[in-house]
């Protein structure tokens, strides 16, 4: 990705954030989807018909769709694994929040298709959206386990998160009006 599509997908985040009627910390990603008419769909309360119809779609962690529901009526829904074999139950949680951000990723990045650059830059909207940098920089948060801590992510997420904090603090003059934006949004929840 450029650097300007970089920009631009914080620039989504922030919008994302701006629009809801209350901020909390670490980030609810069940009352953001709830905000925007989004349905929270776990694997386990899939139908068998759901199952079928969605089997290309269904991926290890979940996926997004866009239904009608009537004439000219269209809903997203999020699915997501509820249930994650491979994941220990004290992280189930920290990958589900992941997860269901990476697909408002999808939705509100406008992606289409699946490809290599849209799982990128849904994966970077994720990532900025549950540890942006300059929470990370303003809570004093020095090693990816504290910052696994402290916003409710997976040690994975957190040490990815972690350096994308360490290249923005590098390049921080770069993006001070969003950073200062963000930090007043979240200032009284921290």
């Amino acid at each position: 990705m450029t650097d300007k599509r970089y920009r631009e997908i914080e620039q989504k985040v922030m919008r994302m954030y701006e629009s809801l009627p209350m901020i909390m910390f670490p980030i609810d990603v069940f009352m953001i989807a709830k905000h925007f008419g989004i349905k929270l769909m776990p694997y386990s309360k899939m139908t068998d018909e759901e199952r079928l119809i969605f089997q290309e779609k269904c991926s290890e962690d979940g996926f997004c769709v866009q239904l009608e529901t009537s004439q000219n009526h269209f809903e997203w829904r999020i699915y997501y694994d509820d249930i994650l074999e491979y994941c220990h139950p004290k992280a189930r949680k920290k990958r589900i929040r992941f997860t269901i951000l990476h697909e408002l990723g999808h939705i509100f990045l406008g992606h289409t298709e699946h490809s290599q650059l849209a799982e990128a830059e849904a994966n970077y909207f994720a990532g900025y959206a549950i540890a942006p940098p300059v929470l990370v920089d303003w809570l004093c948060v020095s090693h990816y386990m504290e910052l696994s801590r402290i916003f409710k992510v997976s040690e994975e997420c957190a040490y990815v998160c972690m350096s994308r904090y360490f290249r923005w603090k590098h390049h921080k003059e770069e993006t001070r009006e969003l950073d200062a934006c963000m930090l007043s949004l979240f200032r009284s929840v921290l």
